[in-house]
């Protein structure tokens, strides 16, 4: 019965082996894609699975060929690229649509059954557990636990994952043809897959093998840098300080360019610096000019292969539309450096390029309707109705008024130096903040970033901050390739005009460029509107944007992450909705109540010493992230044992002390007592 529900299922969906016939028709159909870990971050062993299985859990939901609602789980556990189960997306996605679990018509998931299968019995068989668990069943059983709500095995389906990335990016770009190429660390067995769109078809030309990964490549090197997986960008904003040519000739024997679009990588990259000498960095060493070079070498590597690529198969395929998805394509230099070929007349850049995105494609390929071009990112959840009722309960430690002119007031603020968070409407999908979930700042001068890096958001001062500009004005301050008619999703770069760079000393990079956002009145009103008054004060309709939260943390996505950020990060104010919102002198928490986050745990911290193993008091640490723990008071370590919130209001105030710290690092959550 199961083998044949799921014939039946395959059919309707129209997919096969080395073709994709996409067969839209006019029904009702609502189809959940969705990707995270076999786990709910709970049961051993699966709650130590690596943080590249499955990384980026996210939900996203297609109805009628439209993205109802997106969300990632990094946005509601505060666990930064989380791999577990998407257990609270899943709630929130359903209750954004008002259905039930079991009225979903298809549950996507963007990686083939077999490999799913298999990653999943290695897994355990590495951990040494006697568990085989079934991938199809533990889903399953995963989402009925989630929502509460049982759901048929027949409505899950599993799909090839670059095939989703692809559908993603086509379906979002609104071209009718174009060549799409996916870059990631790798699919099932590819690392990058070459695909042409057209007629409702979406045909697979060519595979990269992962021993070919771009994306294994560049995080395999920065690891020499003293940096991780998921840092691959902070690296990328590192380059321009190096030289050009420095390791030009090094890195020349690290890959080599053949006929056909193909290439080999060295595939002992790391040793055969090591062997040359090359100083590698531990993490939080200083950065020494040999990185810095090192980085620019890199990053000119990754540039110079992908338009290798791209060169081969847009010249193959006579294509003039080109869309790029996959982890690799968030590197915006590089889609920058392609944009600006020849032979790409057009460039669509996927704005959730990234494994989250792939639920998108996943719910897109088992909908029986046509998507609809994407037109905006904020498919997240939005704000809570009664704003003032909400803000209401943070009063000890905030003050608000409601403006009836936000914009002006805000714009007003920008220009006399404010750093402020601004939050509106629905959350942005993807890795950017692009105006609802924000810290929006004066351009210029250079000092606005150096107080945004340092004292805001705590990070490298290496780090460019990105401008948003209105569309209609960007030609005035920008160069982009003429292959980007816009940059809605900040997904590429372009040049700062020389006469522009003093009044957007703030957002221009060390190399004179910027990931430019522009912003029309369609896209996002109220944005623009702010440039617009700001331009009438400061002389230029650009604003600095950056994501609004801090290196501990993702992006935040609720009203009290939001003000979270706002008393923990220095920033001078908050604009949410109608009200401008700032932090009190003192802060009263009497009425607030401290509690671990889901990604935190509490634990005794153990070193081996000349006398055998030694408690050395409590600890706080992050899930996935073990090396950021803290040391704690035991004072403090008792109030966190009882697993609950706990009251603040007798806390000592050296106590105190400590708990605003942890708060800060986001080791610990604070948030008022629930209105009664």
């Amino acid at each position: 019965m199961l083998e044949a529900e799921l014939d039946r299922r395959q059919k309707k969906i129209g997919h096969i082996d080395a073709l994709i016939l996409l067969r839209w028709g006019c029904g009702d159909m609502l189809t959940l894609g969705f990707v995270g870990t076999v786990s709910d971050g709970t049961l051993y062993p699966c709650a130590r699975m690596p943080k590249w299985m499955f990384h980026d859990a996210s939900v996203a939901v297609v109805c009628d060929g439209e993205v109802q609602f997106a969300l990632e789980e990094e946005r509601c556990s505060r666990i930064k690229h989380t791999n577990h189960f998407p257990r609270q997306a899943l709630r929130r996605a359903l209750e954004h649509v008002g259905i039930r679990a079991r009225d979903v018509d298809v549950y996507a998931f963007p990686f083939s059954e077999d490999f799913v299968e298999r990653e999943l019995q290695l897994f355990h068989i590495a951990a040494g557990s006697s568990d085989r668990p079934q991938a199809r069943s533990e889903i399953v059983r995963l989402i009925s636990d989630a929502v509460g709500d049982s759901i048929e095995p027949a409505k899950l389906v599993f799909l090839d994952h670059h095939r989703c990335h692809a559908a993603a990016v086509w379906a979002k770009s609104g071209y009718d043809h174009t060549l799409i190429i996916v870059m990631d660390g790798s699919g099932e067995r590819e690392s990058i897959s070459v695909f042409k769109a057209s007629n409702q078809k979406l045909l697979r030309l060519a595979a990269y093998s992962i021993k070919q990964s771009l994306g294994h490549f560049y995080s395999g090197a920065i690891q020499l840098l003293g940096f991780d997986l998921f840092d691959e960008y902070k690296v990328m904003g590192l380059a321009p300080f190096g030289r050009e040519d420095a390791l030009a000739e090094i890195f020349s024997k690290t890959y080599v360019l053949q006929a056909d679009g193909q290439y080999e990588l060295r595939a002992d990259f790391q040793r055969f610096f090591l062997d040359a000498g090359f100083p590698a960095r531990s993490p939080g060493e200083p950065l020494l000019d040999a990185h810095r070079d090192f980085a620019s070498a890199l990053q000119r590597s990754l540039e110079h292969i992908a338009n290798h690529i791209v060169k081969y198969w847009m010249t193959l395929t006579s294509s003039r539309n080109l869309c790029l998805s996959g982890g690799v394509a968030q590197n915006c230099v590089m889609t920058a450096s392609v944009a600006r070929l020849e032979c790409v007349d057009s460039l669509f850049v996927d704005p959730s390029a990234h494994d989250a995105g792939a639920t998108i494609g996943a719910a897109f390929l088992t909908n029986d309707v046509a998507p609809k071009a994407l037109t905006h990112s904020f498919l997240g959840p939005g704000l809570p109705r009664d704003l003032r009722r909400h803000l209401d309960g943070w009063c000890d430690v905030v003050e608000f008024v409601e403006v009836e002119d936000i914009v002006t007031a805000a714009a007003e603020m920008l220009f006399r130096g404010s750093i402020l968070a601004w939050v509106c409407g629905r959350s942005e999908f993807g890795p950017r903040a692009l105006g609802h979930r924000s810290i929006l700042a004066a351009p210029g001068p250079k000092v606005m970033r150096d107080r945004v890096n340092a004292l805001v958001k705590e990070r490298e001062q290496f780090r460019p901050l990105a401008p948003v500009v209105t569309q209609e004005d960007c030609h005035r301050f920008f160069e982009l390739p003429s292959s980007i008619r816009s940059s809605p999703y900040m997904n590429t770069v372009g040049i700062v005009k020389p006469e522009a760079r003093g009044l957007l000393a703030a957002v221009t990079h060390f190399d004179g460029t910027a990931r430019v956002q522009t912003v029309s009145s369609e896209s996002d009103a109220k944005l623009h509107s702010l440039l617009c008054h700001f331009e009438s004060l400061y002389g230029a309709p650009v604003l600095l944007n950056t994501s609004l939260n801090n290196r501990y943390e993702p992006i935040a996505d609720s009203v009290d992450e939001a003000l979270t950020c706002l008393i923990t990060m220095g920033l001078d104010a908050m604009i949410v909705g109608d009200f401008v919102v700032t932090v009190r002198n003192l802060l009263n928490l009497e009425n607030f109540f401290c509690s671990l986050p889901a990604g935190v745990v509490l634990r005794q911290d153990l070193a081996g010493g000349s006398e055998g193993v030694v408690n050395v008091g409590p600890v706080l640490e992050k899930f996935l992230e073990p090396t950021k723990f803290r040391q704690i008071s035991l004072g403090t370590a008792e109030l966190l044992r009882a697993r609950v919130p706990v009251s603040l209001a007798r806390v000592a105030p050296a106590q105190l002390d400590e708990i605003k710290e942890l708060w800060r690092s986001r080791h610990l959550n604070l948030r008022p007592a629930p209105a009664q």
